[in-house]
């Protein structure tokens, strides 16, 4: 995440760093048994669409729902998801 929202921030001053130690952590754990390479780079893909929802600009959302329509996270019995909300 840091990864990320570094980048988004502050560019490749602090983005490229914390790309290189979030692969060298990953390389690591793999190496140590710790984790499967799937699990890495779900890790990364999780963290890349959690710092894209909330990006400073929130223009993701806006590009492709109307301004009254928001996406819900919903919790149940039955698992996770997201469902759409808003006026008719």
């Amino acid at each position: 995440m840091l990864t990320f929202k570094g980048w988004e921030w502050y560019g490749w001053k602090l983005g490229a760093p914390a790309l290189l130690a979030t692969l060298f952590v990953g390389y690591a754990r793999i190496e140590d048994g710790q984790h499967f390479t799937s699990d890495i780079f779900s890790g990364i893909a999780l963290s890349g669409l959690a710092a894209l929802g909330t990006s400073r600009s929130r223009a993701i959302w806006r590009g492709y729902l109307p301004e009254d329509v928001l996406l819900v996270p919903t919790l149940s019995r039955d698992g996770v998801g997201v469902r759409l909300a808003g006026a008719l």
